[in-house]
């Protein structure tokens, strides 16, 4: 099985001493407490029980044995990239189905007085949908996801090539790596808007891009700005390929 072993991390020798409390096999010339990436990110064992425990809160969307199935699919990733994470991401039936059990998920995670999402941003077919030719949405669909959380500095949501913007996999990210979230102060791990994703909102001439936002007050924050803004703070994340 190919979960959490630093032997699947580019350039990380095999010898395992012990494990991270992140989960991670550590080796005898690498520490999580050495090493940027180790240290923030869930490793994909925790984020396997992580969705396990999700599974339960949601209602058993998937089978045991579905989840389980994940460990043998974890693809090769590098420890050297202290802002592109691999994530386990899932869908449900539909985008704005998907969007409401995230943010169910990120209140469990965070706690529900923790998690501010502003009145502008409802998931709902009406408005919030995929970017102008972004891929097409691919329902009830479990997979792992490398994206890159530093990409893009100083420019605006509609200025990343829609085929690679990130879209509801940045709530999966706010969902398996809070640590992350919590080191978030828009200098050496920026904000991240959501650029994959566009939102009406009443009143506003639009359209509109979600961004999220962290920090070490230990919540999450999800709010909506026109997606021509920059903010020299924020990344616009893109999906890397070959995950």
């Amino acid at each position: 099985m190919r979960v959490g072993r630093l032997r699947h991390c580019a350039g990380v020798p095999c010898e395992v001493s012990e494990i991270s409390p992140n989960g991670f096999e550590v080796t005898s010339s690498i520490h999580p407490k050495d090493n940027t990436y180790l240290s923030r990110f869930a490793s994909p064992l925790v984020q396997v029980a992580n969705l396990k425990e999700w599974n339960r809160l949601l209602g058993s969307i998937w089978t045991l044995d579905t989840i389980d199935g994940l460990i043998d699919e974890v693809p090769d990733y590098s420890v050297d990239e202290p802002l592109v994470p691999l994530t386990l991401c899932w869908t449900l039936s539909s985008l704005a189905s998907s969007i409401d059990a995230k943010i169910v998920v990120m209140e469990h995670v965070y706690g529900r007085e923790k998690v501010l999402v502003t009145r502008g941003f409802n998931p709902d077919k009406k408005h919030t949908s995929i970017v102008r030719d972004g891929p097409e949405f691919n329902p009830d669909r479990l997979w792992w996801q490398l994206i890159d959380l530093g990409a893009n500095r100083f420019k605006a949501p509609n200025q990343v090539p829609a085929s690679i913007a990130a879209g509801c996999e940045i709530f999966d990210v706010l969902c398996q790596h809070p640590v992350y979230v919590g080191q978030q102060d828009g200098v050496d791990t920026p904000y991240l808007d959501v650029p994959g994703l566009s939102v009406k909102v009443r009143g506003m001439s639009g359209p509109e891009t979600p961004d999220a936002a962290g920090g070490p007050v230990g919540g999450v924050a999800i709010r909506v700005h026109w997606e021509g803004t920059i903010y020299t703070d924020h990344a616009e994340p893109v999906r890397e390929p070959g995950s």
